[in-house]
């Protein structure tokens, strides 16, 4: 499932954009990419992930804030997200990109189902 491309530049006049959303199945692992699209390469831009609730990242049990540094290429970089869906929810999963030239935040509704 790609969740197509949600950034032309970190700088940009719409700091929040809210994505199409996601349906996963509880206990099972749905792929799930998150395309950025950079005009430029940014080094060293901070990606932070705040999981709704009753979702996980495989490998991540437990733990709804994840952050880390990345480089991103001009173009196309492809987020992958292996989401289990744990508890029967909707929420938004919140993923926040930031980077000295700028920042933006994208909204993914999620909704889990038995």
């Amino acid at each position: 499932l790609l969740i197509g491309t949600v950034l032309t530049s970190p700088v940009g006049p719409a700091p929040e954009t809210t994505l199409q959303g996601i349906h996963l199945a509880t206990n099972t692992v749905t792929p799930v990419k998150l395309a950025f699209s950079s005009e430029t390469a940014l080094e060293d831009a901070r990606l932070t992930l705040s999981l709704p609730v009753g979702v996980e990242l495989m490998g991540y049990d437990g733990q709804t804030d994840l952050s880390w540094s990345t480089d991103l290429e001009e173009g196309t970089n492809v987020l992958r997200l292996p989401l289990i869906g744990r508890t029967a929810a909707t929420d938004v999963l919140v993923a926040r990109l930031e980077h000295p030239s700028g920042a933006k935040t994208f909204r993914l509704p999620v909704t889990v189902n038995e």
